[in-house]
């Protein structure tokens, strides 16, 4: 959300309601950000490793099943889950399943029917920002 200086001082309490809901406000004077108020990062949960220790077996031909789908199918797989998990950025999921940015799309068309997600919040920080272009123009 971007709202101007004045209506900032106006509306505190609001934008401060909003960022409690996980919004981002940018606050801008004269078109310009000047400040962002921003949600505090969540609380980093301890990683306690082994908790699942052998209650996870993954079954000898998982490697088989996988082969028909190409070379390093695994990475792939679990980078694409985790992109559509909303957990990584599409950048980084391509670095983890090791291919270009043009192989990953690719990958994830052919096998999800789908390429980018786009939430509503990004299409409208988008539409706001070429909106804010075009008046300083």
């Amino acid at each position: 959300m971007h709202v101007n200086l004045q209506d900032a001082k106006a509306h505190f309490p609001e934008l401060i309601e909003a960022v409690r809901q996980g919004e981002t406000v940018t606050i801008e004077q004269s078109g310009k950000p000047i400040a962002r108020l921003t949600p505090p990062d969540s609380p980093k949960r301890k990683i306690r490793f082994g908790l699942m220790k052998d209650e996870i077996v993954i079954a000898d031909d998982f490697d088989e099943v996988l082969e028909p789908f190409g070379n390093k199918a695994a990475n792939f797989f679990l980078a694409a889950s985790l992109y559509h998990a909303h957990k990584i950025s599409f950048s980084a999921a391509a670095a983890l399943a090791d291919l270009s940015f043009d192989a990953f799309l690719s990958r994830l068309q052919e096998h999800f029917d789908s390429g980018f997600r786009l939430t509503d919040e990004t299409v409208i920080e988008d539409m706001e920002s070429v909106a804010n272009i075009m008046s300083n123009q």
